[in-house]
């Protein structure tokens, strides 16, 4: 039994928008999981399918042995699933620890706690929790966005482009984040643009063209492959 099962997933969404494409993907426990590809690929829609935010047409979603698919949000997070948007994840006109608190809804019992192990993992929001979340830059904005889907308790963290519009410098502490946050516990499915950096910090990845899965394999293995780091990594 698989950690989370993707298989043969068709979804889109309108009646006839169809953007996944029978798409597979597998995601076993303590690791993360990068799906790369051209834009338009269907990476973003694969997350939000496993989600809830897509219902998928047919193919099955399976998390710990348990059919997910079609599931609403609230209750795929219920499960320990979390999604982590590109845009608007947080409330800019909040404080950081407004953010969090609200983030805990599904579980105020364990807010204290999770407070404090989130604030022991990331310092600088503890540092300046009493400052309006709009005042963040990028990447503490997106820092905050992860803080949060953490007091859920997660059991998966799914990733939306985490470093997009971010400095190089800016994206290598999300990037360093990511794996602090996997070796607490946590497995992540990532979607990400920077194809190179992504595959150095993961596990595994898939690669979707067209909404259909094209290559996978080992992050390594992908990194070698040199008809990848052509195509998908921009080298000649």
């Amino acid at each position: 039994m698989s950690f989370l099962k993707v298989d043969q997933v068709v979804a889109g969404y309108g009646a006839h928008d169809e953007i996944l494409k029978k798409v597979d993907m597998v995601v076993e426990p303590g690791e993360i999981v990068s799906i790369l590809g051209p834009n338009g690929a269907g990476k973003s829609t694969l997350l939000k399918t496993v989600a809830g935010l897509v219902a998928p047409r047919s193919g099955t979603v399976e998390f710990v042995g348990a059919d997910i698919a079609g599931l609403r949000p609230r209750d795929v997070s219920r499960r320990g699933i979390v999604f982590v948007p590109q845009e608007h994840n947080i409330f800019a006109s909040l404080s950081i620890e407004e953010n969090l608190e609200i983030a805990s809804y599904l579980d105020k019992a364990e807010y204290r706690t999770r407070l404090a192990q989130v604030y022991a993992r990331m310092p600088e929001l503890a540092d300046r929790r009493r400052l309006t979340a709009g005042a963040l830059s990028g990447g503490q904005r997106q820092s905050l966005a992860m803080a949060m889907a953490l007091m859920v308790g997660p059991r998966l963290m799914l990733l939306d482009e985490p470093t997009a519009g971010l400095s190089p410098a800016a994206a290598e502490k999300l990037f360093a984040l990511v794996r602090a946050i996997r070796d607490d516990g946590v497995t992540i499915a990532m979607v990400e643009q920077n194809a190179l950096r992504s595959l150095m910090v993961s596990d595994r990845a898939y690669i979707l063209v067209d909404g259909r899965n094209a290559r996978s394999g080992s992050a390594q293995e992908l990194i070698n492959d040199a008809e990848i780091r052509q195509i998908f990594l921009g080298e000649k």
